[in-house]
């Protein structure tokens, strides 16, 4: 709760790189990165694959992706237009 703010870190990562949220992802392993991305309007991209990362609990969320490996993220990066 002392930590930084997740959205406003997006917002200004956004910001800097001036790309739009729609033209953007955040990747994350808790729950929470799901919340912070819905806030920003980024696509979220759950990574299941970390150690101690609760899958079931970030498929409940519904992120616009979930992975369970790296491979698999990469292959989903490498059929992007």
């Amino acid at each position: 709760p002392s930590g930084p703010s997740k959205p406003a870190g997006i917002r200004r990562v956004l910001e800097e790189l001036s790309v739009a949220p729609e033209e953007a992802a955040y990747v994350g392993d808790v729950v929470s990165d799901i919340a912070a991305a819905r806030e920003t309007g980024v696509q979220m991209i759950s990574a299941a694959w970390a150690p101690g990362t609760d899958a079931a609990a970030l498929r409940a969320h519904h992120p616009d992706h979930l992975f369970e490996t790296v491979e698999a993220l990469r292959q989903w990066v490498e059929r992007l237009p």
